[in-house]
């Protein structure tokens, strides 16, 4: 009787397939062997590696970049969009100095003082004079209560032309982390008595700001903001009811001691009394002081 070959096993078929692909690949060259083939590696293993399907957390970086493409972004969109139907546009210097005093764990006070210098930043256009009492409410929000002595002195011809403004505000201000970005909200209610213009003027606005610091120097950052600000009605010979600008900046910002600096572009969109509209692209500086 004439003995039966053995039956191949599954193993023995892929090593002989796995030798007959090195020969034809050669033309029947020798060559090294490849890293053997297993059956585990081919049908899979008893105890396969999980595989997992989380997304990677976002990390700081890739919070800062997107922070970044939204800034251009919409600073693009600021200066095409708008810029088109602009009849005006200037290059100004705005300068914020902040003092913030803390009375105790709940209550604070501070005092802004910015002058804004216009035409080319050749004369002094508008000056904001800021105080205010303000209450934590907890850690994250704030609630503020403020007067603002905000004269201009230049009219939409930057002619010289004093005129007196007086306002009453109110703010509520909301901070978070998130994305590894430090968040604001702020939303301020203004009353504003304008000189010639008979009633009071209703405002509101509402900013969002978004500060990045560096992992390596969290004193040293970079920070942006957008606002808008809409009025509530219409006051004769003075601003009409509906949109009244809004504002873009961005640029860094380094801590020290109690001083926070900030200094970057920022680009403002505006109805003027009017008709009147313009473009501005300021050079925008601010210190804080925090004691």
């Amino acid at each position: 009787m004439h003995q039966q070959p053995a039956r191949s096993s599954p193993a023995d078929d892929v090593l002989a397939f796995e030798r007959m692909l090195m020969i034809r690949s050669t033309g029947g060259q020798t060559c090294r062997r490849a890293p053997r083939l297993t059956t585990s590696t081919i049908f899979g293993s008893a105890n396969p590696p999980e595989i997992s399907h989380t997304e990677p957390p976002i990390t700081r970086t890739s919070a800062f970049s997107k922070l970044s493409h939204l800034t251009l972004l919409l600073l693009a969109f600021l200066l095409t969009s708008r810029i088109t139907h602009a009849q005006r546009s200037d290059i100004e210097s705005w300068t914020q100095l902040i003092t913030t005093i803390s009375l105790n764990k709940e209550w604070f006070t501070s005092l802004e003082v910015q002058p804004r210098l216009g035409n080319n930043i050749s004369n002094l256009e508008r000056l904001f004079i800021r105080p205010s009492l303000g209450y934590n409410i907890n850690d994250k929000l704030a609630a503020t209560l403020g007067y603002a002595w905000t004269p201009g002195f230049v009219n939409a011809s930057y002619d010289e032309d004093f005129r007196n403004e007086n306002r009453v505000w109110q703010a509520l201000t909301y901070r978070h982390p998130l994305w590894g970005l430090d968040w604001q909200h702020r939303l301020r209610q203004e009353q504003r008595f304008i000189q010639h213009s008979p009633g009071t003027s209703h405002r509101s606005q509402y900013v969002l700001r978004a500060s990045y610091a560096f992992p390596e120097t969290p004193d040293r950052g970079l920070t942006g903001y957008g606002q808008l600000l809409v009025n509530q009605n219409s006051v004769a010979r003075g601003p009409q009811g509906g949109f009244d600008r809004t504002r873009l900046f961005f640029g860094p910002f380094f801590v020290h001691g109690p001083v926070r600096y900030e200094v970057g572009y920022l680009g403002e969109y505006a109805h003027r009394f009017g008709d009147d509209s313009r473009v501005v692209h300021a050079l925008m500086v601010s210190v804080n002081l925090g004691l």
